[in-house]
């Protein structure tokens, strides 16, 4: 059958128990046409991203596969998506494909530096902080705005960014990362099982 010689082989990693090697999948990279109304999870995640700094596809999934889908992972060409969304039944299917999958994955584009800091306190007993580790990373870029507050005579600035970090990145003693030469004290950590988001201010002041 000319769609099964299509196909690729790719790794299924269900929630709970082994991984599998599927074969004859199709894969292609996603339109926001081939998404159902069920994926509306999927298309809200894309559309919050700050650039376009996910891959998203589209999977045409075997009839003859294990269909327990949902909180799963495929390895396709060597890189690892999360299934996102519940999978889309194709009704009356008259080829091998039943199953039309929503999967994505990071891409971390944007350079970043984590900080940890240590403080020490001179001989007049004023503290003063420097930096102890420094390390470079890729991460993706959620967010990037300003708030601002209006005071006598002057603007006070604050840029806000907001990153996703590979988890196996992260340590907890990280107080400001570098975003594009500037430092940002970071404000916020949430960690998830794929990704950590941090969230980083630093001040400007217009005179």
């Amino acid at each position: 059958m000319l769609l099964e010689r299509m196909g690729e082989t790719v790794t299924f990693e269900p929630a709970e128990g082994e991984p599998v090697e599927v074969r004859h999948v199709l894969c292609h990279e996603a339109e926001l046409s081939d998404q159902s109304v069920m994926d509306v999870q999927t298309r809200f995640i894309n559309q919050a991203r700050y650039k376009g700094d996910s891959l998203t596809l589209t999977v045409m999934w075997p009839k003859t596969a294990p269909h327990n889908l949902m909180d799963s992972h495929l390895v396709i060409r060597g890189e690892r998506f999360r299934v996102y969304g519940h999978p889309f039944p194709v009704a009356h299917s008259p080829n091998g494909y039943d199953c039309r999958i929503t999967c994505t994955r990071p891409l971390f584009l944007y350079d970043l530096v984590l900080i940890r800091t240590t403080a020490t306190r001179d001989a007049w007993g004023v503290m003063h902080e420097a930096d102890e580790v420094r390390t470079e990373t890729k991460a993706n870029l959620l967010r990037l705005s300003e708030m601002q507050e209006r005071g006598a005579r002057q603007t006070d600035l604050a840029r806000v960014a907001l990153f996703e970090l590979p988890p196996d990145t992260w340590d907890d003693r990280y107080t400001a990362f570098e975003f594009e030469g500037h430092r940002h004290h970071i404000e916020s950590v949430d960690r998830a099982a794929e990704v950590v988001v941090i969230s980083g201010t630093r001040e400007v002041v217009d005179g």
